[in-house]
């Protein structure tokens, strides 16, 4: 049922002076919480950027960040294939006044890279548990002019060259 309330939302944005993708923004109403809704975003956030932008073979990473405040998205991050990279911080002046700082005034994060080995976990969900449903509600994705077969089909190759 469409009610065209917001329940979630998360971008792919590439920074070609650092060479990254950054993977990011993930946001569930509250009211959505705990349905799987913010792990099912970034998986197709991952798997889009990774069959249609590939950034590997185009010499490029793909990031996260999260605040160090923040732990709610550490748990998703590691299951989805992501590790630690290194700690930031945010320079003067970039982050938005209400982001929270630390005692020194400071907005500090940390980073986390997308594995190969998250390629192949990105796989075997769309290629083995994806069933186009999450919980009872059916799911209807606007991939363009490629279907969700050409996304389970690339992703399997490339989890293979891994």
């Amino acid at each position: 049922m469409d009610t065209g309330k917001f329940v979630g939302l998360v971008y792919a944005i590439l920074d070609v002076g650092a060479a990254t993708w950054e993977v990011g923004g993930l946001a569930v109403a509250e009211s959505s919480q705990g349905l799987g809704i913010g792990t099912l975003l970034m998986r197709f956030a991952l798997a889009h950027t990774i069959v249609y932008e590939q950034p590997w073979q185009n010499g490029q990473e793909l990031i996260t960040h999260v605040h160090e405040a923040n732990m709610d998205p550490r748990r998703i991050l590691k299951r989805l294939g992501f590790e630690f990279s290194k700690q930031i911080q945010v320079p003067e002046g970039l982050a938005p006044k209400s982001m929270q700082r630390n005692e020194a005034g400071n907005v500090v994060g940390d980073e986390f890279q997308f594995t190969h080995i998250g390629i192949q976990r990105l796989s075997e969900w769309f290629n083995e548990q994806f069933d186009g449903t999450l919980g009872s509600a059916t799911l209807a994705f606007d991939l363009g002019p490629l279907s969700i077969e050409n996304l389970k089909e690339a992703l399997r190759e490339m989890a293979l060259d891994q």
